[in-house]
């Protein structure tokens, strides 16, 4: 009687590997945690808290994607592979001349851009693990459910705490509009609110609700899409409801009548944004005066010629960019060195300059023309919509790239570097490739 010797007992290192999957569960935390959390920034005077419990949880969040993009580096031969492609490339370039400008930036702001350069490095390496071990479309429903608990959060505190949940903006001197504000800007509550909105629909169009676990995720995704549109109206944050708009248009081309009518609508919101300015400058009609009073906060038709008063923050942001055009500031940078009336450069690429210098903005470039590529030419829904929202959003406003990357800027970053991994055939474009089946 032969006796077949006996398997020696597992590990607990390896019981914990081969039966609770750390790792995959280790990403959806943190990739949860990232949407929900690090959006939360409450308009303050103080730039850091170090005793701040939200700042620590994020900072504990950026240190866990480090660990898992190393990880992925040491244990993911996919993740090695993708790390070679020309976007990781380009975007872990991007993170390092971050880092070099943060080194020899001004000292009043060195700390803190040294650390988001360090922050989005390792976020960057978190995507690239997450994409080669949980795959993109689990990786968007993670940040969906993240941004929908960060949305119910807002209103919680909008609606229990309007003392301090309501941003009072001065639109003259002596009159105020109340827009959704308290755990961040009401525009970066904006672009949390429309990257939910997008997720939800390239989810909710490819659902065909033919069993009951897609009939339930078809009615969260409505709930999710709902609850992000009525946030955009609270936060009265009009470029990013143009923004959406024409990202929705694109994530939905191919049900519309043909492409070019889909390209031509986008190309309609984008030079909508120009127009307004041609057209205030002139015009004197009285006219312009009714339609300003209809479609602006104030009521005065240089607040549209103006774009609410962007010109002049980008002459600011021009002429810091002059002093210092090669390395910049560092990121995180323009709230300490820029006018309290500006905090940012509201403009994406000169967000980049001032930030890294005009090699990071020369990086961000091509970054941007991958954008459009993927706007125009890709076969997945949410792909199209997340590009062109950055493409028109990016106009007047940062958008991306944060001190703490949040969702849109995850999700980018992803879109990016997994393009090829998330696309499907040409001739399947139309019937199969949907984010959600």
């Amino acid at each position: 009687m032969n006796v077949q010797p006996s398997t020696p007992p597992l590990t607990v290192g390896a019981r914990l590997r081969t039966q609770l999957r750390i790792v995959p569960v280790a990403i959806v935390v943190v990739g949860f945690l990232a949407a929900f959390l690090n959006p939360i920034q409450p308009v303050s005077d103080s730039r850091v808290s170090p005793t701040n419990p939200v700042l620590l949880l994020k900072l504990l969040g950026a240190a866990s994607a480090w660990g898992i993009g190393l990880w992925g580096v040491l244990r993911s031969a996919t993740m090695r592979q993708m790390l070679g492609r020309i976007p990781a490339i380009t975007l872990l370039c991007l993170a390092g001349v971050f880092i070099l400008a943060g080194i020899v930036s001004p000292s009043d702001s060195r700390t803190i851009s040294v650390a988001a350069a360090l922050i989005l490095l390792g976020y960057l390496l978190f995507i690239l693990a997450t994409l080669s071990t949980i795959g993109f479309e689990n990786f968007a429903r993670v940040l969906l459910l993240g941004l929908a608990v960060y949305l119910f959060l807002a209103w919680g505190v909008f609606l229990l705490w309007p003392s301090f949940g309501q941003f009072h903006e001065y639109v003259d001197a002596t009159t105020t509009v109340a827009r959704m504000g308290g755990v961040s800007h009401p525009n970066a509550i904006a672009h949390e609110a429309s990257t939910a909105i997008l997720i939800a629909l390239a989810f909710w169009r490819g659902n065909n609700c033919d069993d009951a676990n897609r009939r339930s995720f078809y009615w969260l995704c409505t709930i999710a899409i709902v609850l992000a549109a009525v946030t955009l109206l609270a936060t009265i944050s009009r470029t990013a409801m143009l923004a959406t708009a024409a990202a929705a248009v694109m994530l939905f081309f191919d049900k519309l009548y043909s492409r070019l009518g889909a390209v031509l609508a986008v190309g309609i919101a984008i030079v909508g944004l120009g127009f307004v300015g041609v057209v205030g400058l002139t015009s004197t009609d009285a006219t312009l005066e009714s339609l300003a009073g209809r479609v602006t906060k104030s009521g005065d038709v240089e607040e549209l010629t103006s774009f609410t008063g962007r010109t002049d923050i980008w002459q600011e942001a021009i002429g810091w960019i002059s002093q210092r055009p090669l390395v910049g500031y560092g990121m995180d940078s323009a709230a300490s060195v820029m006018s309290s009336e500006a905090v940012g450069t509201h403009n994406l690429l000169l967000h980049v300059i001032f930030s890294g210098g005009i090699v990071a903005g020369a990086l961000m470039l091509v970054l941007l023309l991958a954008t459009l590529v993927i706007a125009f030419s890709s076969h997945q829904p949410l792909l199209r919509g997340i590009a062109t929202y950055v493409l028109v959003s990016g106009l007047v406003e940062d958008t991306l790239l944060p001190s703490f990357p949040c969702a849109l800027t995850l999700l980018w970053a992803a879109i990016l570097m997994a393009t090829q991994r998330v696309q499907s055939p040409p001739s399947q474009a139309v019937n199969s490739a949907r984010i959600g089946r």
